[in-house]
C-alpha cells in the first residue's frame, strides 16, 4: 500500500505504480475529498501517461453517500 496523494508530481513514481494493470487504487469521490481536485490530478497525471483508469466499485457511507472510488488502470 501507498499513499499516492503527492505521486502525480513524480513521473517515476506515477509509472511505477501504474506499471501493474492487476494493481487497485482507492480515492474520494469528489464530493468527499479532504483536498480537493486530488482525485483530477490523479487521473490527470495517469492520463498523461497514457492510462485510464477502469470503475471497480463506489463505496457509500453508512448514510448511503458515495465516499470512495476503487480503480484499476489500463
Amino acid at each position: 500500500m501507498r499513499d499516492a496523494m503527492n505521486m502525480t508530481t513524480d513521473t517515476a513514481a506515477m509509472r511505477w505504480a501504474l506499471s501493474d494493470p492487476s494493481n487497485i487504487f482507492v480515492g474520494h469521490t469528489k464530493q468527499a475529498e479532504v483536498n480537493a481536485g486530488a482525485i483530477d490530478r490523479f487521473l490527470d497525471a495517469a492520463a498523461r501517461l497514457g492510462r485510464e483508469p477502469r470503475l471497480i466499485a463506489t463505496i457509500a457511507d453508512g448514510y448511503g453517500r458515495d465516499v470512495f472510488t476503487i480503480y484499476r488502470f489500463q
